[in-house]
């Protein structure tokens, strides 16, 4: 096991530290090219959007990969495959599929601050539950660490 692995946590720090440079970039670009308040704010309804979603789905998906681990009954497995596989599905589909048909669809369609706001929304938003939920994992972590220190005195 590496060191930079959290047992819980299935991807390294540099994943995490990717995504916190690349949702930060996003929106420092985002912010230089949109000026005015209205599609600002559009923009930060939109990432919320999608952090929220991208959120609860990724919470869900590392929730049942920790529990697969602690437990090992055949029924729990399939299971999770049968509700698992299409989260990993739909969340392949929406990284892949929907920034193409946005680009596709609302160059030709909307204005370019529409577009701009919505993929940049989608890049921001599939990032930073990465580093939350890196966070999250690491304190939880840091607390099982830290009881099962105060009971061993004992």
């Amino acid at each position: 096991m590496k060191s930079d692995i959290n047992p819980m946590y299935p991807y390294s720090k540099r994943r995490v530290l990717f995504s916190l440079i690349l949702a930060v970039s996003s929106m420092v670009f985002i912010f230089l090219i949109l000026r005015e308040i209205f599609w600002i704010l559009l923009f930060l309804v939109c990432s919320s959007l999608f952090t929220a979603f991208f959120f609860f789905v990724k919470f869900h998906l590392y929730s049942k990969k920790a529990q697969d681990k602690l437990k090992s009954f055949k029924v729990e497995e399939e299971r999770t495959l049968i509700w698992g596989f299409p989260l990993i599905i739909s969340l392949l589909f929406v990284s892949v599929f929907v920034p193409i048909f946005l680009l596709l669809a609302l160059l030709f369609f909307v204005d370019f601050y529409v577009w701009v706001v919505f993929i940049g929304g989608l890049i921001v938003g599939a990032n930073i539950p990465e580093v939350i939920l890196y966070l999250y994992f690491l304190k939880a972590e840091r607390e099982k660490r830290t009881d099962e220190s105060f009971f061993s005195k004992f």
